[in-house]
């Protein structure tokens, strides 16, 4: 085996080991070099960011649901409809809608209570009471039969 470099170098005494021994040094140059490159993807993994783009098939659940819940929203009397978007969208407290609407803040949590509840009947959702009494928690444990404080928009 002969290398080209100018001077006269001495005649290779191993030529397996000084073969695998240039194979490894050039296999850990690149990897050294790769190092520095990163690709979009790796990148990613490395953040762990999600893809933010919904897939097709999550697409079209949120159309339909969107969909549903606009026809939910249709369906409420015009007071519901309007406490609802007072109270979820604008974010008014109970006794600034009951103070608008001209109406008592506990008629305000009754039909807030009814237009949320049928959009949840409607989108096949399961109720999460914010305010008001709370249901009786149903646990055979010790503090049975407590009630659940959550959180109480009055």
């Amino acid at each position: 085996m002969e290398l080209c470099r100018g001077a006269d170098l001495p005649p290779v005494q191993r030529p397996r080991s000084y073969l695998l021994r240039m194979a490894k040094n050039i296999a850990l140059r690149k990897l050294h070099s790769e190092k520095y490159t990163v690709s979009l993807d790796d990148a990613k993994i490395a953040f762990d960011i999600a893809d933010e783009a919904p897939g097709p098939q999550r697409s079209l659940e949120a159309k339909i649901e969107l969909e549903a819940f606009q026809q939910a929203i249709r369906e409420l009397t015009p007071r519901r409809r309007a406490i609802l978007h007072a109270a979820r969208v604008e974010g008014k407290t109970l006794h600034a809608i009951a103070v608008q609407l001209e109406i008592s803040q506990r008629l305000v949590e009754i039909e807030l209570k009814h237009a949320l509840a049928h959009c949840a009947l409607r989108l096949d959702r399961q109720l999460v009471q914010r305010f008001g009494p709370q249901p009786v928690q149903q646990s055979h444990g010790q503090g049975a039969g407590k009630r659940i404080d959550d959180r109480d928009d009055r």
